[in-house]
């Protein structure tokens, strides 16, 4: 104890009181000492010298020991209190202390005063940490669900007014503070634009012209926690020169104490919050390293709520260029179906009629014509035919690009047989011979396009094999876990390593049409086909060799 002992004795004899005193002296036992000998006199020193310990006679004519010792217990719990008494017995004695004594001393054994009093100042001064432990222990608890809860409800925010809002209010009723506000940083400036604050009077806030940089209004608690990105604490308001251009605003409302913690976000100080107290010296830095924590959650909130409505407005916007696209795309497409109309009309139409007047001039003019005239027009319709082949494998391209493809389970045993009999009589005529190992599964797919890609591979399989061999084509499939791979293999001329990516590319050609007849864009069709169902194609091939050419789906 730094100041010195204050000991109020409750004695009518003064020359027993005198002894007491003697007795503490003797024990070396610094002290100031005042004596009472009624009720009223002790009630008075108990409020004006507010004692460190009280020793007190057990009876006294007009008051006694035991009334002493509730006033005691009543008015100033945890002081200690000695019964000092010549006529007191063992059991008295205990049943005093059991009712709130601290110890007592016989008169006739004065020399044990001085221990006495020693012990139950160490023994208050214990029982004074143990509470104030006890006091920081519920403190702390208390502090760790306001934070705990905090988080909780920081988590569902997505609006900055709300996080700003619950910010200011759970500050001030979790932490039984006075006041709290938040001021922002305003980008591109040293200025802090309060944008929030719970528990203020109206009007206090237009008086705070705060700022961040080295200026007066720059020097408080707000401006060095945003300037330091530390927390800044001004315990004495009233005498703190930093606080001068606030003081009378802060003062006339009552606050004592303030606090600004900064809203710290990675490297950025989004702004700072800031805190008052009715206590002065109320910032500790425990109570400050608590405020810290739950600023950091609110500095977390606010930047997650700008980063939502930054989402919310890229999404927006990206709504909106959606729709446009799609507007344009429709338009495009809209026009393509036009442009499709137009090839599928306006240019098959001549076709149709060079192929007819050619056949014409065969039929009745045969005979007027020479062998190389009927070649010339015998060349004429084989163009034709060429022509229109392309025309319709362009607009089959072109539909299978832009087309709604709706996926279902599609069994790929029926998928390859309607494609055989679509393409029946290009094999017989080639007189190719299919082996279809079943039973196939089913994919995932459109069985339209599915059909329409695996009549283009049989019938490519039949077409590219060398003079006067018989085309032989195997159709298998196999599981890779959740997809499927369909295989159709040839005996034809095979593919060089270089060359197999290209086949699948708009009108690529490795053969001249005179020796291979096409228009280069069957395999094309095939990997836009699967790709427009989710799938992937490819090929294994040798030159000479044959080729085995695969589409993946996935499993059904």
């Amino acid at each position: 104890m730094d100041e010195q002992l204050r000991v109020l004795i409750l004695e009518d004899v003064a020359l027993d009181a005198e002894l007491m005193q003697y007795e503490l002296r003797k024990g070396g036992i610094a002290f100031t000492a005042r004596r009472a000998a009624s009720e009223t006199e002790f009630l008075k020193e108990l409020q004006e010298f507010a004692p460190h310990i009280v020793l007190s006679d057990y009876a006294l004519p007009t008051f006694d020991g035991v009334s002493a010792l509730a006033a005691v217990l009543q008015r100033c719990p945890g002081v200690p209190f000695i019964f000092v008494s010549g006529n007191i017995g063992e059991d008295e004695a205990l049943e005093l202390v059991k009712s709130g004594a601290t110890d007592y001393v016989l008169k006739s054994r004065l020399s044990r005063l001085g221990p006495a009093v020693r012990r139950a100042l160490q023994e208050g001064e214990e029982r004074r940490q143990r509470q104030q432990a006890d006091e920081a222990l519920r403190r702390k608890s208390k502090d760790l669900a306001a934070l705990y809860e905090a988080s909780r409800i920081f988590l569902d925010l997505t609006d900055e007014t709300t996080t700003l809002e619950t910010l200011c209010r759970l500050t001030v009723k979790d932490f039984g503070l006075k006041m709290a506000w938040v001021g922002l940083v305003v980008r591109g400036s040293f200025d802090v634009h309060p944008a929030w604050s719970y528990g203020f009077e109206e009007g206090y806030l237009n008086t705070v012209k705060v700022t961040w940089d080295d200026s007066p209004s720059g020097r408080g608690p707000t401006g060095a926690a945003i300037r330091l990105a530390r927390a800044v604490a001004m315990n004495h308001i009233e005498t703190d020169p930093a606080f001068a251009p606030w003081r009378a605003a802060a003062v006339e409302r009552g606050y004592r104490s303030a606090a600004a913690l900064p809203l710290c976000y990675g490297d950025d100080v989004l702004g700072a919050l800031n805190v008052y107290s009715e206590a002065p010296e109320y910032f500790t830095d425990d109570r400050l390293q608590v405020l810290q924590s739950f600023a950091n959650q609110g500095a977390v909130a606010l930047a997650k709520a700008r980063l939502y409505a930054q989402v919310q407005y890229n999404a927006a916007e990206l709504e909106q260029k959606v729709t446009e696209r799609t507007q344009q795309l429709q338009e495009i497409n809209s026009e393509l179906e036009s442009f499709s109309y137009s090839i599928s009309h306006d240019l098959r139409a001549p076709l149709w009629a060079m192929k007819g007047f050619a056949q014409a001039l065969l039929e009745d003019c045969s005979g007027q014509l020479n062998a190389e005239g009927r070649e010339h027009a015998e060349r004429i319709i084989a163009a034709a035919q060429r022509l229109d082949r392309m025309v319709q494998d362009i607009l089959a391209y072109s539909r299978l690009s832009r087309a709604e493809l709706t996926m279902e389970p599609v069994g790929l045993e029926s998928a390859v047989g309607e494609a055989l009999e679509q393409c029946e009589t290009e094999l017989r005529d080639r007189k190719a011979q299919v082996t279809v190992a079943k039973p196939l599964p089913l994919v995932q797919g459109h069985r339209a396009t599915l059909v329409q890609l695996v009549g283009n591979l049989l019938t490519n399989a039949a077409k590219f094999v060398k003079l006067g061999v018989q085309p032989s084509i195997r159709v298998w499939a196999e599981a890779r876990q959740e997809w499927v791979r369909l295989w159709v293999e040839d005996n034809g001329v095979g593919i060089a390593p270089k060359n197999q990516d290209r086949i699948f590319r708009l009108f690529e050609r490795l053969h001249p049409a005179d020796e291979y007849p096409g228009t280069g864009i069957g395999l094309a069709i095939v990997r836009r086909a699967v790709v427009r169902m989710g799938g992937r194609a490819g090929v294994e091939s040798e030159v000479g060799k044959g080729s085995r050419f695969w589409v993946e789906l996935k499993k059904a």
